[in-house]
């Protein structure tokens, strides 16, 4: 189960990250064989630090599944506790 929510985790920073650029990279393909369609971008607005959030919920998923950390009732309670950040 663990594989799963580190996918979901990568996924949603991966949409917020590279969903213009790949639209992009589309739109270019298809122009290059010839086929025009109207170059759509989405407009998103990519929150501060997604990827740190990211990466830490990643180490939360994979201490919890090993069991090195009991779960915690909320992401935000962990983030705070646990040593994780190591200067």
């Amino acid at each position: 189960m663990g594989h799963v929510r580190v996918s979901a985790q990568l996924l949603i920073l991966a949409i917020f990250k590279y969903a213009n650029f790949g639209i992009a990279s589309v739109h270019a393909l298809l122009a290059s064989l010839g086929i025009e369609v109207p170059h759509p971008t989405l407009q998103i607005i990519l929150p501060l630090g997604i990827s740190f959030y990211t990466f830490q919920g990643i180490g939360y998923i994979v201490d919890v599944y090993r069991a090195k950390y009991p779960p915690y009732e909320s992401f935000l309670d962990s983030s705070c506790t646990r040593p994780t950040s190591r200067s």
